[in-house]
């Protein structure tokens, strides 16, 4: 029976970071309102209305949808402020990656980084060379204990990435090919979608307009935060689940799949919201590097408990993975892994704000090639 949980836990952890990924990964898809999806017992228990859809006006200056595009090997993601990442990979199957981002607005320059993990070799080391050609190009370490570089000429470097035919990265004798087909077609889209095209801060198709002949970056959604409010008899892990919320069928599922191990049961969340609204959060599924959580809201005691929907910038999740809650910040983050390296996945924080959690920061990379979570594109940012 413990086998067969198990085995039943590691599924639902598959798919519970598969659908968070594709919730967050759509292609060319615009963004729904972003928070959390209440019933209307539930609305009216937190005292907000039923989220409506977000709007992106397109003039400009304004907020657009967040996108993401593919490019043979290259893909590109830009975000609701309009700053975008286009990241191409290693070959053969590599741990590699190339990193051009581009902020939005006139006055942004690009910026390039690369990073490789080397067979056997200490993920904590950066690379020594970066050759486009057989071009060796200028890079300086970057101040953290990333596996990466930054390329000292970002211009320099972008012109060298359209022209090239080859790019390799090396830390010793390791020696990583990377794969340039769509770098060039990635980066003429950003310039499109940033209205960057024949100015002179275009990265592909550079003009004679000048810098201010770029939109400005458009101001990002404002959050604010819940007063904070005392945790007394809440915490991290709640001695025990009101019995309202043990009776939920949602509840009842989550306990079967977790009951191979009764101390994971025991790994209930709970937080005070305010006077009358309650946190709590119940462990639904643990694999070898996900655990799943399943939240509901209720009013004092437990009572009249509903279930939790939380929206990215694409379809909602039910269970989040990897999450949290921080009573200081008003936050409540997961952070779902891809592979137990950390190298792909979904890190989302939505802000309770009194009638509701609200998405606040949000990144996703889709593919496992080596990039840490700090340099992983972000699809939706407030501040």
């Amino acid at each position: 029976m413990a086998a067969s949980r198990t085995h039943r836990a590691i599924a639902l952890s598959a798919i519970a970071t598969a659908a968070v990924l594709t919730a967050a990964c759509g292609q060319d898809g615009e963004a729904g309102s972003s928070g959390t999806r209440l019933s209307p017992e539930s609305a009216s228990l937190a005292g907000a209305p039923e989220p409506g859809s977000a709007s992106y006006p397109n003039s400009s200056g304004a907020l657009q949808p967040p996108q993401t595009r593919t490019f043979r090997d290259w893909f590109v993601v830009c975000d609701n402020g309009n700053d975008c990442m286009a990241f191409g990979g290693a070959a053969e199957g590599g741990v590699g990656w190339v990193r051009v981002s581009m902020p939005a607005g006139p006055e942004a320059r690009p910026q390039v980084l690369a990073g490789f993990w080397p067979n056997g070799g200490d993920p904590t080391t950066a690379l020594t060379t970066v050759m486009i050609d057989g071009r060796r190009m200028a890079t300086v370490e970057t101040p953290s204990q990333e596996p990466d570089v930054t390329l000292a000429d970002p211009t320099a470097a972008v012109a060298a990435l359209v022209a090239g035919r080859q790019m390799t990265l090396s830390l010793g004798r390791d020696v990583q090919p990377m794969v340039l087909n769509g770098a060039t077609a990635a980066f003429l889209w950003i310039d499109e979608r940033q209205g960057r095209l024949d100015t002179v801060t275009a990265l592909v198709r550079r003009g004679s307009k000048p810098a201010s002949a770029v939109p400005a970056a458009p101001s990002l959604p404002a959050i604010t935060p819940a007063p904070a409010i005392s945790q007394d008899g809440f915490g991290q892990f709640a001695p025990r689940l009101p019995a309202t919320l043990e009776a939920l069928a949602e509840v009842r599922e989550c306990r079967a799949d977790t009951e191979f191990n009764p101390d994971i049961q025991k790994e209930i969340q709970s937080a005070r919201l305010d006077a009358r609204t309650e946190l709590w959060g119940v462990p639904c599924f643990v694999a070898a590097y996900n655990a799943g959580t399943r939240y509901f809201l209720t009013g004092p005691n437990g009572s009249r408990p509903q279930a939790l929907t939380f929206r990215g910038t694409a379809e909602a999740a039910d269970i989040l993975i990897n999450a949290d809650y921080s009573p200081e910040t008003r936050t409540l983050s997961q952070f779902a892994k891809g592979r137990g390296l950390a190298d792909c996945g979904v890190a989302s924080s939505w802000i309770w704000t009194g009638r509701d959690f609200v998405l606040s920061e949000e990144s996703v990379m889709e593919h496992c090639w080596g990039a840490m979570p700090d340099r992983w594109p972000t699809t939706w940012r407030t501040r």
